[in-house]
């Protein structure tokens, strides 16, 4: 992928999913855990560019970014008037096992006022989607067992997402599967065709020695 990655992270509080310690401690939770507030903050140099591999890279491993709800962060990758099929590959090298992290997408207005549409993975090959709007995130289709999903460490799996309607269906498909048909709940339909990547920092990662790592690819 030859992008300069553009950074636009908000600042705005949403639920998503709280996770349990680093995978080299040995209290590897085996299920995602309730989702609770979160904070998204604003960064400028997260989400870099890998010039050799041409992948999109997070890395964090500083212990100043642990909050006792956890943190999310998001950076655009593209913009548009409207939507169209996204797919993006993607793997997380090391990190809490079951922190999320996949793309925001149809992304409506910025700030407090950004509203968007969200669809993540874990580790554990588990899969959720939700609504972002009015500063909350919300399930559409909560953490979900998944076969089509490569679980563990290093592992590629590709998430396309394609809209069949105008009024805000969505079909998600992982590795070629069709994995969900969801519906946007939002009070307005997003149609947008801005969208990014995103990753969780869990409130119990073990800093600096593990940093949470996922790269991204298109």
């Amino acid at each position: 992928m030859k992008k300069i990655v553009c950074l636009i992270l908000c600042s705005i509080s949403f639920i998503l999913l709280v996770s349990c310690p680093s995978p080299v401690s040995s209290s590897n939770d085996t299920t995602a855990s309730d989702a609770s507030a979160t904070t998204v903050q604003e960064v400028s140099d997260y989400f870099v560019e890998d010039t050799d591999s041409g992948e999109t890279v997070l890395s964090l491993n500083s212990e100043d970014l642990l909050t006792s709800s956890g943190s999310t962060y998001w950076a655009t990758v593209a913009s548009g008037e409207s939507f169209s099929t996204i797919e993006v590959s993607l793997r997380k090298t090391s990190g809490s096992n079951v922190g999320g992290f996949g793309v925001i997408f149809a992304l409506e207005g910025s700030g407090n006022d950004l509203s968007a549409l969200v669809v993540m993975i874990n580790i554990l090959g588990e899969y959720c989607v939700g609504l972002v709007e009015e500063n909350s995130f919300d399930y559409i289709c909560e953490w979900t067992d998944a076969d089509c999903i490569k679980g563990g460490y290093s592992q590629y799996n590709t998430l396309r997402i394609e809209e069949y309607d105008s009024a805000g269906r969505y079909k998600l498909y992982i590795n070629n599967t069709e994995t969900e048909d969801f519906e946007d709940p939002g009070t307005e339909v997003h149609d947008g065709g801005t969208y990014g990547y995103l990753a969780v920092v869990t409130p119990i990662e073990n800093f600096p020695s593990v940093p949470v790592t996922v790269y991204f690819e298109e």
